[in-house]
């Protein structure tokens, strides 16, 4: 049985790789150093035999004058061999320098998290079924369509009329048992998988970007810090019919630019920034498409929740998978199994 030889780690390989060649290219720089100090030692021997009347050993020089010129030859050696050795050191110790400050640069970095999915398109199909009851959305009267049309179920929607990010906290939010609380105390208690933010259409008026993202991030850190393992979706204000006379589609835009930079500068890999601006809007006008109209130029119609559940689905499949998804995919995939079942024996 041949056994098989183990392979250094890649990252270790490249560092002794980048080191040999490193005191290859130093040592080769220092032959003619070696080479000048040889013969400087050469010329110092042979003056100060012409100093001392002492000719310069041969084969056939008296024992005791070539036992003198082999210590001179070693001196010489042994000098070389020093010089050599304190060569190499100092070139280690740079080399070993160089490697690290890399590594300092990568453990200040922003870590960036890729997920490799290995899910077969079925599988994603029916991950994507899951999702809608994953998600719980927070936030104004356009993200109450989301649970009011029916693509969440009822109880996933903590979502009212006039709510802001400037105050989200002047609200009340039913809990599982009905009782109306904070909303950071409905979250803390039903720890969703997937959290959904959508507000702004109310502060865009009232607040600048600046003040707008500002507040944005403190409650995100806040929702952070109570439901450490929920994934987070911020998502972007939706657009408005060019006709509407609410605010404009440009200071729209505006707002969501700076969201987006705020979120990205949070640099947390369970909290991402969702375009739905871009989703639901016409590439004509560059507002509010007509099709996803509620009618009044502001608030969404029933197909716009659907559109924007299809595109929120590849971004989630980007995140982490919050603990708590797995077991509610399995169950409700029992669940729709059986169901199929039954269905199909009467």
């Amino acid at each position: 049985m041949k056994m098989q030889k183990k392979k250094l780690p890649d990252s270790i390989s490249r560092q002794l790789e980048k080191f040999v060649k490193f005191v290859k290219k130093q040592f080769s720089n220092a032959k003619p150093a070696l080479e000048n100090l040889r013969n400087h030692l050469s010329t110092l021997q042979k003056q100060s035999a012409r100093q001392k009347n002492i000719p310069i050993p041969a084969q056939d020089a008296p024992t005791p004058v070539r036992k003198r010129h082999m210590r001179y030859d070693r001196m010489i050696l042994a000098a070389l061999l020093l010089f050599l050795i304190v060569f190499l050191l100092i070139s280690l110790i740079r080399c070993a320098a160089k490697g690290g400050k890399p590594d300092v640069q990568a453990a200040n970095a922003p870590v960036v998290t890729t997920v490799v999915t290995t899910l077969s398109p079925e599988q994603l199909q029916q991950r994507h079924a899951v999702y809608p009851h994953a998600i719980t959305v927070v936030g104004d009267s356009i993200a109450s369509g989301f649970s009011l049309y029916g693509a969440i179920p009822e109880e996933n929607g903590l979502a009212k009329g006039c709510v802001a990010i400037r105050n989200i906290h002047d609200f009340t939010f039913a809990d599982s048992s009905g009782a109306e609380k904070d909303i950071l105390e409905v979250l803390r208690e039903k720890q969703p998988p997937y959290i959904y933010l959508s507000m702004g259409m109310n502060d865009i008026n009232l607040l600048s970007a600046e003040e707008y993202t500002a507040q944005y991030a403190a409650e995100i850190e806040k929702i952070l810090t109570i439901c450490p393992d929920s994934d987070i979706i911020v998502a972007g204000i939706t657009p408005i019919l060019p006709s509407s006379d609410f605010t404009s589609n440009a200071s729209i835009q505006q707002y969501n630019a700076a969201l987006a930079q705020t979120i990205q500068q949070l640099n947390r890999e369970n909290v991402a920034y969702f375009d739905a601006y871009a989703v639901i809007s016409d590439p004509a006008s560059g507002g509010l498409a007509e099709m996803y109209s509620a009618g009044d130029g502001v608030h969404l119609g029933n197909a716009a929740y659907p559109a924007l559940l299809n595109a929120l689905c590849p971004l989630l499949d980007a995140m982490p998978v919050p603990p708590a998804f797995p077991a509610l995919e399995q169950r409700l995939t029992e669940t729709t199994a059986a169901e199929t079942a039954i269905s199909g024996t009467e």
